[in-house]
């Protein structure tokens, strides 16, 4: 007789109080709790009224609860949390807070040819408006690193590094193009706010005043980018024809297949109205832009460029979902690298996404029949259902047998 053994084990988790977590990492993730040289009972947050409590910008007001709780910043948060969160966007991988952006290598590449030196929009210099929107911008908008240029990490903060270059030339043999020199990063990614700073007065005071040629300085962002592991953005900005669109084709090839850089294009106008010029601008840079193309340029007034800018970091918009659009899990191609994954559950030959995933309460996660556990250190409710192979054998379970095949007597279980 054959037999068929199943061993059904379901994992199940305690409550972890604040002494229990031994990270940083583990503690801040607790609005109960907070880190010192050990993780105890927060005593931050511990205002009796939502006034006092809403007072301090580390605290927040539970209104279930009616306590006084640690404010837990997004890039703390796992996911069941920062999808509960309002202020905070979940993109598959990580959480940050809306309106910024999740780690992220940025340059930008603006043009400082000759004709933007005249009068735009509300700006009586063209190329000197770009710079004050950039910094108005980088420094008050985004949600840099806090990485210096020159003390890059393994394992990087949330947050976003970034990149200047200017470009322009006379013709194709003297394309030219610059970055920062001797000041601020010079001429490096950098996630800190007065290296960037520094950066934008350098280019201010180092306008080049020549022609749109680009390809140098699709060169100097291939340098800048390196062997950048974050998801990268290049975003392209000129007000007239790029005159070496050609020439520049290898690179382009380089940062988007290669680099695998998202690239968005803007062409800057002078006015309201669109001139020759600018449908002239657009026909050489929105096909270097990432497909597609619609949904990675826009053409547009010089005093629109700040708000397009800040949007690549808005979880909410068209360009901010282009760069954090949500990752698919449960993709796996094998059944070991599936159950592997507590969110994921194998079935007919095929690795889908467990029900669990759904169940941010522990009881709605412990009530599901499907096998799922509360993982309180993760703050995650997954398929815990597993089939191991048994080192010991229970009372067995016999099958039926087909009449087609002899019936033998079962051997004796030691």
């Amino acid at each position: 007789m054959s037999i068929a053994l199943t061993l059904l084990t379901i994992v199940t988790f305690s409550v972890n109080t604040c002494p229990s977590y031994t990270d940083v990492v583990g503690c801040s993730r607790d609005p109960d709790c907070e880190w010192t040289t050990a993780c105890a009972d927060q005593v931050s947050c511990t205002a009796g009224d939502q006034a006092s409590c809403d007072g301090s910008p580390q605290c927040e007001w539970d209104a279930g609860n009616g306590v006084c709780r640690r404010l837990v910043p997004c890039a703390d948060q796992l996911q069941c949390s920062c999808t509960s969160n309002s202020n905070c966007h979940w993109d598959g991988e990580q959480c940050f807070e809306k309106g910024s952006c999740p780690t992220l290598d940025w340059v930008t590449i603006i043009d400082g040819s000759g004709s933007l030196r005249w009068k735009f929009g509300s700006h009586p210099h063209g190329f000197y408006g770009l710079c004050e929107m950039l910094r108005d911008v980088v420094l008050s908008s985004i949600n840099l690193s806090g990485e210096s240029a020159s003390a890059p990490l393994p394992t990087p903060p949330a947050g976003v590094r970034m990149g200047l270059i200017q470009f322009s030339g006379k013709n194709t043999v003297s394309s030219n193009a610059v970055k920062s020199v001797g000041v601020g990063s010079e001429g490096r990614l950098s996630g800190l706010e007065s290296e960037l700073k520094a950066d934008i007065d350098w280019h201010e005071s180092n306008f080049l005043a020549k022609g749109t040629m680009l390809k140098k300085g699709l060169e100097l962002a291939i340098d800048m980018f390196g062997s950048s592991t974050r998801k990268k953005v290049l975003f392209l900005v000129t007000d007239g024809e790029i005159f070496d669109p050609s020439e520049s084709a290898t690179q382009m090839t380089t940062i988007k297949t290669t680099l695998q850089v998202r690239v968005f294009g803007v062409v800057v106008r002078k006015q309201s109205s669109v001139t020759q010029s600018d449908i002239d601008a657009e026909g050489t840079l929105k096909p270097l832009t990432s497909s597609p193309q619609d949904d990675h340029f826009a053409n547009i007034e010089i005093d629109e460029f700040s708000s397009y800018f800040r949007s690549i970091c808005d979880a909410s918009g068209p360009w901010g979902l282009l760069v954090n659009p949500d990752v698919t899990i449960c993709g796996f191609p094998t059944q070991p690298a599936c159950e592997a994954d507590n969110r994921c559950f194998w079935n007919a030959g095929a690795c889908g996404v467990s029900t669990c995933v759904d169940h941010c309460a522990e009881s709605d996660c412990s009530a599901d029949p499907s096998g799922c556990g509360f993982d309180y250190s993760t703050g995650l409710c997954g398929n815990v259902l597993k089939t191991p192979t048994p080192t010991a054998i229970p009372t067995a379970i016999p099958t039926a047998v087909p009449t087609a095949v002899p019936t033998a007597a079962p051997t004796a279980i030691p």
